[in-house]
């Protein structure tokens, strides 16, 4: 997981990834939203290997349910042994 933040606030961004297992970087200017059209948040992306994006959600909820509906052909298998990067998630903790 790679988690991408567009809060302005450094300190509070700081305290609350202070305690999270995978890398978060801050981008409070959102240049990076603006590359991958971010268009609200949070948004997740399934990236592979190639850096092809091979899914796009705004919702954890809508990443789950394609997950569930493809189980039977081990979907979820399938995608983590072919993304290098598993998700590239942008969030923002402080949505003033």
């Amino acid at each position: 997981i790679y988690q991408i933040s567009l809060d302005r606030n450094k300190m509070l961004w700081q305290k609350s990834v202070a305690n999270l297992p995978w890398i978060c970087v801050r981008d409070e200017s959102g240049k990076t939203a603006t590359v991958y059209n971010v268009q609200s948040v949070p948004t997740l992306f399934l990236i592979d290997r190639q850096g092809n994006i091979v899914g796009r959600y705004e919702d954890i909820r809508q990443l789950a349910a394609d997950i569930t509906e493809h189980s039977d052909r081990n979907y979820l298998h399938d995608i983590l042994q072919q993304a290098g990067i598993v998700f590239f998630y942008f969030y923002k903790y402080n949505r003033k």
